[in-house]
């Protein structure tokens, strides 16, 4: 399996690389990096009906529940680290590279928040569900090199790149 202490459940099946490229989202929007974060698709008894699997649409309606789930997650180590720190929530921040900051210079990074965890109460579990409508955004190019016989009119393709991005 793996060794890390975050694990993100999906329920889509992995047809291609769904699974590596959803848990890069989380890791962004937590803050932290790829290879820290266990990824495992789920059945339905363990994460609930998800509809079908469609390549580019998982990769954008899953990757929203994603970060969904990811700013559920950051909005409940803030408060669990106002619970450590007995402070407000309000004077607590969940920063982009994932470190939780308070008053007076307090901070914790995620490996340390989880250490204390079990003294706030449980381990944290955060879960989306989100029924986006319409697609992503989607940036593609095209770049080929082609061989042109002058004398015939003849075309050969020598080489073909196709570069393609989805933003959320």
């Amino acid at each position: 399996m793996w060794s890390s202490d975050l694990t993100l459940v999906t329920g889509s099946v992995d047809i291609g690389g769904q699974r590596a490229g959803l848990a890069m989202q989380f890791a962004e929007t937590m803050g932290m990096r790829y290879e820290d974060i266990g990824s495992f698709v789920g059945n339905t008894e363990s994460i609930g009906f998800t509809a079908n699997t469609g390549g580019s649409r998982t990769t954008f309606a899953t990757g929203w529940a994603v970060y969904e789930a990811a700013q559920d997650m950051k909005r409940q180590l803030v408060q669990r680290a106002a619970q450590i720190w007995t402070v407000d929530a309000s004077s607590v921040t969940y920063d982009d590279d994932g470190v939780i900051r308070g008053p007076e210079g307090k901070q914790l990074t995620l490996k340390e928040i989880a250490a204390q965890l079990s003294a706030t109460g449980t381990q944290v579990q955060a879960h989306a569900a989100v029924k986006p409508g319409g697609v992503g955004a989607a940036l593609s190019t095209h770049i080929c090199d082609v061989e042109v016989d002058v004398d015939t009119g003849k075309v050969t393709v020598l080489r073909y790149t196709a570069v393609q991005d989805v933003e959320i």
